[in-house]
């Protein structure tokens, strides 16, 4: 029911293959590293709120608060640096703007999770390489810019 991956499966050959096979991405110097990157992350966007609040009552959107985070750290983990704030072509219903990366990528993986549930995925799903909307165009030209900007 839970599938055969590296978490939930049998403690067997297999597992033990695909165990050693990551095992070298988690010994303790690395995990210690990350999470020194995310400590600084955190502390860096508590500092952020600190001014944000500074002036008396501020309005915050915790979840985007806490999006905007989690992307900071994915990025400073993966490549060494926060690149959250940098600017990058965003299009949107026709029009493309520079927007941060953090946002870009907040807001293109949010569209590809949600394609799945569009109707003509949902009731046509052998049409989903095949058929795509104006919307789509733009979600896979951002995916392009995406690619194309980190790589």
């Amino acid at each position: 029911m839970l599938g055969n991956g590296i978490l939930f499966s049998q403690t067997d050959v297999d597992w033990r293959k695909r165990r050693t096979a990551i095992s070298p991405a988690f010994y303790k110097g690395k995990l210690l590293k990350l999470f020194e990157m995310a400590k600084s992350v955190v502390l860096k966007t508590n500092e952020r709120w600190k001014n944000l609040s500074a002036g008396g009552r501020t309005r915050i959107s915790f979840m985007d608060e806490v999006s905007r985070m989690h992307v900071s750290i994915l990025l400073k983990c993966a490549f060494g640096t926060d690149l959250s704030e940098e600017f990058i072509d965003f299009e949107h219903e026709g029009k493309v703007e520079k927007k941060t990366l953090s946002y870009v990528l907040r807001t293109t993986f949010h569209e590809c999770i949600n394609r799945v549930a569009d109707p003509h995925i949902v009731v046509f799903p052998f049409l989903a390489d095949i058929y795509i909307t104006t919307k789509e165009r733009s979600i896979l030209r951002n995916c392009h810019r995406l690619r194309n900007f980190l790589l």
